[in-house]
């Protein structure tokens, strides 16, 4: 017969502190198995070399107003092969241009290394709404600070978690996700926050050493029953876990067969006393 996962019973769980907030290089093992991969970018490197070449050979020696030209009017390959330009101005007529997708725009977030160019995709609602755009855009080094506050500003807290522990994205864009993750799950409504904790298995609570719970948030928590020991452990280990989830915690019937998860409950500073007796 299955039996459910648990801690062995001798092991101490420690409770995270300030003190053990996740550095940017550290917890990616931990919480790898939280991440929900995205498509990838469509175009493989062969394409998007063959693209350059492209570039290369029929708009590097031109001057910028030609190529805004071309921009403006180019359509299928040529096109595409104008989303490697270097310059704003250029990437801008690339957008307007009337053939022009989300195909280009992808292109751009992913390669274009000028802030100002790549803040002509940001600044298009309809181009932030594909999630390959916003992929691209956390995997680009030359992605400012105020482009990716737009696009993760306003996306549900699943996906700035996503962004903050996904491995593949720069270490600038990976901290300034983790910090946005802050600064949303602070501003959050209850129900978005409980849902967030429920669907990473309270993983990212790693994220959010030294947040409180508020009391709407804590009522949702304590509403359900806990059968994962993963996810009790992830609770357990929070500072600020409330004392009302705690006790909570405590009366779960799979708790009270789990001596190792019972002790580790009995441990955490914040249970009431009445509950420790």
């Amino acid at each position: 017969m299955h039996r459910p996962e648990s801690p062995e019973a001798d092991e101490d769980v420690p409770v995270l502190g300030p003190e053990h907030e996740l550095a940017d290089q550290d917890g990616d093992e931990e919480l790898l198995h939280a991440r929900i991969l995205e498509d990838d970018i469509p175009l493989s490197t062969g394409q998007t070399a063959g693209l350059r070449r492209l570039y290369e050979v029929e708009f590097r020696g031109l001057e910028r107003d030609f190529r805004m030209h071309s921009a403006r009017h180019a359509q299928g390959q040529k096109l595409l092969a104008l989303c490697l330009d270097p310059e704003p101005q250029v990437i801008a007529a690339v957008l307007e241009n009337a053939t022009s997708g989300l195909e280009h725009a992808r292109l751009v977030a992913l390669h274009h290394k000028n802030e100002a160019g790549i803040e002509q995709v940001v600044k298009r609602a309809a181009l932030l709404r594909d999630a390959q755009v916003r992929r691209g855009l956390l995997r680009n080094d030359h992605a400012g600070e105020s482009a990716l506050r737009r696009m993760l500003g306003g996306q549900p807290l699943r996906d700035v978690f996503k962004a903050a522990i996904d491995r593949d994205i720069p270490q600038k864009n990976s901290v300034l996700s983790r910090a946005l993750l802050r600064e949303r799950f602070s501003r959050a409504q209850p129900e978005e926050k409980a849902d967030l904790i429920v669907t990473t298995e309270a993983r990212c609570l790693a994220l959010l050493v030294g947040l409180p719970l508020d009391a709407k948030t804590t009522a949702i928590l304590c509403a359900r029953q806990y059968n994962s020991a993963g996810f009790v452990l992830n609770l357990v280990r929070f500072a600020a876990c409330p004392p009302q989830l705690l006790a909570h915690l405590l009366k779960q019937p799979h708790i009270q067969r789990q001596a190792a998860l019972k002790k580790a409950i009995l441990q955490h500073p914040n249970l009431p006393a009445q509950q420790k007796r």
